[in-house]
């Protein structure tokens, strides 16, 4: 008797089918004259259902995964042999070498996110609005290594906190309403994220029909350079603005507009909490006139701007504040306490200098009084033997110091305070739409955290060279496309047919839900296993009876049969195996 394990490769396989992503990357991606075996492009669609069905890219895994379960990845790639060495780290290393080519990428990146757009029938579905289709979430994260620094992998600013790895850095466009990937780019890690975000969006809208679509961003987005090409393009655009695209004084001048206490103004629940506000907003009703110095035409338009407070943002600030305040106000007080390795300041100008140096580094302009003096007492001091009688000068440096109370409870009340720019119409989305749309960030986060850990399972990175890392890389952001296509059809159909899906938590059989994600999905057909017996001089093929919750996954993506046609497959072709 001989057993394969199915699990969910069927359940993938059929996605990867629909779509026809063999066949693509086979265009995109000709095999050289050398190529033996199983085209290239079905090579990659047997990594991405080992990628998948196992949150591992590992490259040396692979062949003896595959080697277990060759007549099952026949079936499924429908293929008549498949041979384990097709699937050898050597073979695989070449596929990620034509990956990293950019052009070749570009071209099928694009190909693929509008083939998947018509396939899925994701297209926009509300006359003159927005509709959820159209908002694009554009950020980056950094993926470290531990070989030192390269062309491609520098130190910089890191996300995670590891100054000492050098990283590159991944930025991604995604459908918001998705979290579908539409567009990634890989660049050298250390530098500002602004002078990627029109390189990415410009893919996005190579792939997208219309225009008149959202562009989401953080402050880096907000470049007049940048918020000038969305418009000029015919999209729009949404962002935190940072201290230099308003600056502290257009700040204070918005907040003089609101009138009473924070919470009478409109209010933005969280996702999981109905009774507790996240945000409150209030749109400023000065509109101004955007003007940039670069256009040849100077084009102008009309910018809306929005505040936002954030009671749990205020916390943190007010806690980091007022941390900062004690340590500052202790520096400046240690300045006239003598200590190892430092000296009291001898003349008023030196005092001055370091007391301002400490208040600039802890960014507390106004925050405090200071006072600084001197007294100067003249000592006779006798003669003495061979040294003449003189009066010496002896100076003392007096400081004081005293919090300024009145400018510390009004910059308290500041604290908080975000200010979002975008121009898109009232007429299109309203403020409080608006402000949960950026709010809604933790989509894109997600998305991150299935790439770099659970999904597909990028980190750590096990390759040593560049070209093979953005290959990788690049293969991996194909995977995650398909992990946030299927959790929207199976959430999509449970939405549509008003109906929750039981039994899909480990550890909870009881528990429903109506939002399952992708990993419990894949993970709901672990089990599933085809056996060849033989009987009596009578062969048979037998597959594990599927259960409710499989069969119920399997119509939410029109899949009721999958499984029962890779049985009929198997069961024609009993010789799929290699020899």
């Amino acid at each position: 008797m001989k057993i394969e394990s199915l699990d969910d490769l069927p359940f993938i396989g059929c996605q990867f089918a629909k779509c026809g992503l063999s066949n693509q990357l086979d265009q995109h991606f000709p095999d050289h004259g050398h190529w033996l075996g199983i085209s290239g492009g079905q090579v990659a669609v047997g990594w991405l259902l080992y990628i998948l069905s196992e949150a591992d890219h590992r490259l040396s895994h692979v062949e003896d995964w595959a080697s277990s379960r060759l007549q099952t990845l026949g079936a499924v790639l429908g293929e008549g042999k498949i041979r384990s060495i097709d699937f050898s780290d050597d073979r695989l290393g070449r596929l990620l070498d034509r990956y990293s080519e950019d052009e070749a990428w570009d071209s099928f990146e694009q190909t693929l996110g509008s083939h998947l757009l018509q396939v899925y029938e994701i297209t926009p579905q509300v006359e003159g609005q927005l509709s959820d289709y159209q908002v694009v979430r554009t950020d980056s994260f950094n993926a470290p290594q531990f070989r030192g620094v390269t062309e491609l992998f520098t130190h910089g600013y890191s996300k995670q906190r590891r100054s000492d790895q050098p990283f590159c850095k991944v930025m991604i466009s995604t459908l918001d309403s998705l979290t579908l990937p539409l567009a990634i780019e890989i660049v050298k890690g250390g530098g500002p994220d602004v002078e990627h975000y029109m390189t990415n969006i410009k893919r996005v809208q190579n792939i997208l029909p219309q225009r008149g679509n959202l562009y989401v961003g953080d402050s880096q987005l907000g470049s007049m350079g940048n918020r000038l090409a969305i418009h000029s393009s015919g999209d729009y655009y949404l962002m935190p603005l940072n201290r230099k695209q308003c600056v502290s004084a257009e700040l204070y001048g918005y907040l003089e507009q609101i009138e009473g206490p924070v919470n009478e103004l409109p209010g933005i629940f969280t996702a999981n909490d109905d009774k507790r506000q996240a945000a409150y907003f209030k749109e400023v009703s000065i509109l101004l006139k955007m003007q940039s110095d670069t256009a040849a035409n100077n084009t102008e338009w009309t910018e809306r701007r929005i505040l936002v407070y954030s009671p749990k943002y205020a916390e943190g600030l007010l806690r980091s504040f007022s941390n900062r305040l004690d340590e500052a106000q202790q520096a400046i007080q240690n300045l006239m306490i003598s200590k190892k390795g430092r000296k009291v300041p001898k003349t008023l100008e030196d005092l001055h200098i370091r007391k301002d140096r400490i208040i600039q580094q802890y960014e507390l302009e106004g925050c405090f009084e200071i006072t600084c003096d001197q007294t100067v007492e003249y000592i006779k001091v006798q003669r003495h033997k061979d040294r003449a009688a003189e009066t010496r000068e002896h100076v003392t440096i007096h400081l004081q110091i005293k919090r300024n109370d009145a400018f510390i409870e009004k910059h308290k009340q500041r604290l908080g305070w975000q200010v979002y720019g975008t121009n898109v119409p009232e007429s299109l989305i309203e403020t409080a739409t608006l402000v949960k749309c950026y709010r809604d960030e933790y989509r894109i986060e997600h998305l991150f955290d299935d790439l770099i850990n659970r999904n597909t399972g990028l980190l750590p990175l096990f390759l040593k060279k560049e070209n093979r890392i953005k290959g990788l890389i690049r293969l991996l952001s194909v995977a995650i496309r398909f992990t946030a296509l299927i959790q929207y059809q199976v959430r999509r159909h449970l939405e549509k047919n008003s109906e929750s899906i039981n039994g899909i938590y480990p550890g909870n059989k009881g528990r429903s839900t109506t939002v399952p994600t992708t990993s419990m999905i894949l993970r709901a057909f672990r089990g599933v296993a085809i056996a060849w017996m033989e009987i009596n001089n009578t062969k048979f093929i037998q597959m594990t009876p599927l259960t409710t919750i499989q069969e119920k996954l399997l119509k939410c993506i029109d899949g009721a049969d999958v499984y029962q046609r890779i049985l009929e497959v198997l069961k024609s072709h009993p010789d799929l195996r290699e020899t």
